[in-house]
């Protein structure tokens, strides 16, 4: 949860000059030594902004998770971004809606629910 506030602040600042700017990224992290993200991979993104992708990904780069998690964890990491006091509903029928068009008209891969592996 500490690690999401930075995020949260991120995106307040974004979305007040982009109204639109709505929708998510997975990330996977795989951690170093003392719970430090070592390496950030995009694994999808619904994310028009790229340069939002960007610090976002910059963002999760200085997090720490030593409390949860050893050296060479990997985590799929969701993350959702909505403005306040939207209905979350609508917006997870929407992110349902556009995979589904994804999925008819190419082959991709679906996002995969969270998930903490340890490599060997």
């Amino acid at each position: 949860e500490a690690q999401l506030l930075s995020l949260r602040q991120l995106y307040r600042e974004q979305s007040e000059g982009d109204p639109a700017l709505l929708g998510s990224l997975t990330l996977q992290l795989t951690l170093g030594s003392a719970g430090q993200v070592a390496e950030v991979t995009v694994l999808s993104a619904q994310l028009k902004d790229k340069e939002f992708r960007k610090a976002v990904v910059a963002e999760a780069t200085k997090w720490n998770v030593n409390e949860i998690a050893s050296e060479g964890t990997v985590i799929d990491c969701p993350l959702l971004f909505v403005r306040e006091g939207m209905d979350i509903a609508t917006v997870v029928n929407w992110e349902k809606t556009l995979r589904n068009l994804r999925e008819e008209h190419a082959p991709v891969k679906s996002i995969p629910q969270a998930r903490v592996t340890k490599k060997k």
